[in-house]
C-alpha cells in the first residue's frame, strides 16, 4: 500500500487526485515542452492574494478589489510561489511527488508577521512553564536556554499562525544565539532582528560591519532598536503636558533613558533603520525630530520606526508620512489600555492614543505586533483588537474610541503585507504570486466575511496551517494522514480518506 503525501481539510479531496494523473507539458515556469511539478499544491480554499491597491486612508476599498476570494489554489516549488488561481488551473502542476492538501473552504492569508516581538522572553515564559519554575526565580539563561527557549517561541508563534516576527532589542548573546541557530538550520521562521542600542559593545561591531541586505536569509539583521521613554500604565511615558491623574507629573525624567544619541545616528549613517520605542507624545515628537535631523535628504529610503505610537501629539500625524516614518503599533495593546489611557491622559488629549485610522489618514505606513509576552500576540485577538477596539470580553459596547479603528483588509494588510514594506521585503512577500516566497497562512475562518456579518466571531478561529518557504512549520492535523486503498470502486482513481 502506497501512502500518498496528503493532508485533506475538507470532507472530500476530488481535484487532487484527478490533477495526479495530468501531464500537461506547457505549465507556466518551464521551458518549452518541459513539465513543472509543484511541491505542494492546495485546492478548494478561500485565498486573498492581496495583490490588488489597499484602502485609501478613510478604510475605502479599491475598485480593483474583488469580490470575495481572488483565487481557490496555489502552487509551491522550491519555497516559492509557483501559480495562484483556480482550482483547474492547478491540475497541470500536479505530480506523482507532489503534496496536496484539499483546503477545503479554508482561508489561505500572505503569512501574518508580529512587527514586534520579545521572543526570548516569551520563550523564557514557556520555559519556566513547562519546568514548572516561578519565572522570577529562574536562573540566568545560558547559551542553551536561550536556544531551547527560543525554538519554543518559535514553535508557539508557528502554532498561532506567524510567518515571521520582528524581534526587539537583541544583545550581544541573543544575536549569537540567533546567529548559531541559523547556521544550524533551526529558524523555522524568519526573523528579523532588531539590535540593542543600549548595548553598547554590540553596536559599535556592527555599525562598522554594516546592516545586512541578504533578504533570502532566515535571519535579517537590519535594525537597531532604542527606547525612549516608559509605560502609559505606570505614568513613565513623557507627555507634552501633566498626567491627568498626577498633577505636576509628565515623565520626562524617565525619558531618553539609556538612549545614545550620538551612537543612534552613527547606526543611521551606517545604513540601519532606527526604531525606537516612544509612547507619550512629548516622546514621539523628540523621536520624529531626531529621526528628521539624522537621517539626511534620502531618509524615507531608512523606513525608520516608532514602535508603538501609542499618544501623538495633532500636529506630528502628518510627520510620520513627511519623513518616512513607520508606525509599528500593537492593537491588543491598545484594548487593554482602556483601563488607564482616560485617566492619564483625560478626554480630550486621549483622542491621540492609539490613532491607527489618523495615522492611515496621514498616509503612514502602518504596521502591526503584539509587543510579546506582556500582550497577547493571538491574530484572532489582534484583528479583532484592530477592527472592533474592543477586549476579549467584547467591552466597551461598541468599541473604545471607534473611529480609530480599521477595517478588516487594513487589519490583514498591517499584520502581513505592510511589515514587508516595513522591513525592505516587499519584493519576496507579502501577498500571493508567483516567485514570491511560499509563506502563508490557513485559517478556519474567513476574517473578511466574519467581519461583515459579526466581528466578535474572529475570536473564536483557529488556525490550521502555517507554511514559510514552502515547508510546513505548523498542521493542526498533525496526527492524520491520508491514505491510498489498495482497491478502487469502479474507477482508476483512488480513494482518499483519512487513517489516524
Amino acid at each position: 500500500m502506497r501512502e500518498l503525501a496528503v493532508w485533506v481539510f475538507g470532507l472530500f479531496l476530488s481535484f487532487a487526485v484527478v490533477g495526479c494523473g495530468s501531464d500537461n507539458s506547457d505549465a507556466a515556469g518551464g521551458e518549452p515542452g518541459e513539465v513543472v511539478r509543484a511541491d505542494m499544491v492546495l485546492v478548494n480554499g478561500h485565498l486573498y492574494s492581496l495583490s490588488w491597491s489597499p484602502p485609501s486612508g478613510i478604510g475605502i476599498v479599491s475598485r480593483q478589489r474583488p469580490q470575495g476570494h481572488d483565487a481557490e489554489g496555489i502552487a509551491v516549488k522550491d519555497g516559492l510561489i509557483l501559480a495562484v488561481g483556480r482550482n483547474e488551473e492547478m491540475q497541470r502542476y500536479v505530480g506523482p511527488e507532489t503534496k496536496l492538501v484539499d483546503l477545503g473552504t479554508a482561508t489561505l492569508l500572505p503569512g501574518f508577521v508580529d512587527s514586534h516581538t520579545n521572543l526570548f522572553e516569551l520563550g523564557r515564559k514557556l520555559d519556566a512553564g513547562l519546568s514548572g519554575i516561578a519565572l522570577d526565580a529562574a536562573p540566568t539563561p545560558t547559551a542553551d536556554d536561550l536556544r531551547r527557549q527560543f525554538n519554543l517561541a518559535l514553535t508557539q508563534m508557528a502554532r498561532e499562525g506567524y510567518v515571521g516576527a520582528h524581534e526587539a532589542g537583541v544583545t550581544t548573546q541573543q544575536i549569537k544565539v540567533l546567529t548559531d541557530m541559523e547556521e544550524a538550520g533551526e529558524l523555522s521562521l524568519r526573523v528579523y532582528a532588531m539590535l540593542a542600542l543600549a548595548d553598547e559593545q554590540l553596536l559599535p561591531r556592527w555599525i562598522k560591519r554594516g546592516p545586512d541586505t541578504d533578504n533570502d536569509s532566515m535571519l535579517v539583521t537590519r535594525a537597531v532598536h532604542a527606547g525612549y521613554d516608559g509605560a502609559l500604565e505606570s505614568r513613565r511615558a513623557h507627555l507634552l503636558e501633566a498626567y491627568t491623574d498626577q498633577p505636576g507629573h509628565n515623565g520626562a525624567k524617565d525619558a531618553v533613558e539609556g538612549f545614545n544619541p550620538e551612537l543612534a545616528s552613527r547606526a543611521m549613517a551606517a545604513g540601519f533603520q532606527l526604531a525606537i520605542d516612544a509612547v507619550g507624545d512629548a516622546a514621539n515628537h523628540s523621536a520624529l525630530n531626531f529621526i528628521e535631523q539624522n537621517q539626511g535628504e534620502d531618509g524615507q529610503l531608512g523606513r525608520h520606526r516608532i514602535e508603538h505610537a501609542d499618544v501623538i501629539d495633532a500636529r506630528d500625524f502628518k510627520r510620520f508620512e513627511k519623513l518616512g516614518v513607520v508606525a509599528s503599533m500593537q492593537p491588543p495593546r491598545a484594548v487593554d489600555g482602556i483601563k488607564w489611557a482616560e485617566d492619564r491622559l483625560g478626554a480630550e488629549r486621549v483622542g491621540g492614543a492609539y490613532a491607527w485610522r489618523s495615522l492611515r489618514k496621514s498616509k503612514a505606513l502602518l504596521v502591526f505586533g503584539s509587543d510579546n509576552p506582556k500582550f497577547d500576540h493571538d491574530i484572532f485577538y489582534g484583528l479583532h483588537s484592530a477592527v472592533t477596539r474592543r477586549d476579549k470580553l467584547r467591552l466597551p459596547k461598541g468599541g473604545w474610541q471607534r473611529q480609530e479603528g480599521v477595517t478588516i483588509e487594513e487589519a490583514v494588510r498591517a499584520y502581513s503585507q505592510w511589515p514587508a514594506i516595513a522591513s525592505f521585503r516587499e519584493q519576496q512577500t507579502g501577498q500571493l504570486a508567483p516567485g514570491y516566497w511560499a509563506d502563508f497562512t490557513v485559517l478556519n475562518i474567513d476574517p473578511f466575511q466574519v467581519v461583515a456579518v459579526n466581528p466578535d466571531e474572529l475570536l473564536g478561529g483557529e488556525v490550521l496551517l502555517t507554511v514559510v518557504g514552502g515547508e510546513i512549520v505548523f498542521d493542526s492535523r498533525v496526527g492524520q494522514r491520508a491514505v491510498e486503498k489498495t482497491e478502487n470502486p469502479g474507477d482508476d482513481l483512488p480513494v482518499i480518506e483519512f487513517e489516524n
